[in-house]
């Protein structure tokens, strides 16, 4: 993949999140994401194949950002409770932040209450 490519689709992933994170899956557009990433809407298709495989493209890439920025403070060696613990500080300072971390949070939230196939 070129550095044209890779860069699109990050800004995919980026603007695909937030607006998930601000409507849901049901209520977000392809066109809206890709209008937000500044990319051709047949983006999507080409590096994701369609708006159900961005979305879990997305949840993925939450998830390990999330382990790069949060998950180092607790080792899987711990007892279960300072794990739980850890999981539960860091998920309310997500929600609660602001900027690109903060969508994470926000959509894993939105699922719980919103859950998709």
């Amino acid at each position: 993949m070129s550095e044209s490519e890779i860069e699109t689709e990050r800004r995919l992933l980026e603007a695909a999140g937030e607006v998930f994170a601000e409507r849901g899956y049901y209520d977000t557009t392809v066109r809206e994401i890709c209008a937000r990433a500044k990319a051709n809407v047949a983006a999507v298709n080409y590096h994701f194949g369609d708006k159900e495989a961005l979305y879990r493209a997305v949840l993925g890439h939450a998830r390990k950002c999330a382990i790069q920025e949060w998950g180092k403070d607790v080792l899987a060696t711990e007892p279960a409770e300072r794990r739980l613990l850890g999981f539960v500080q860091s998920l309310l300072l997500r929600m609660f932040d602001k900027g690109q971390p903060a969508w994470f949070a926000q959509l894993l939230t939105r699922e719980m209450v919103e859950p998709t196939g």
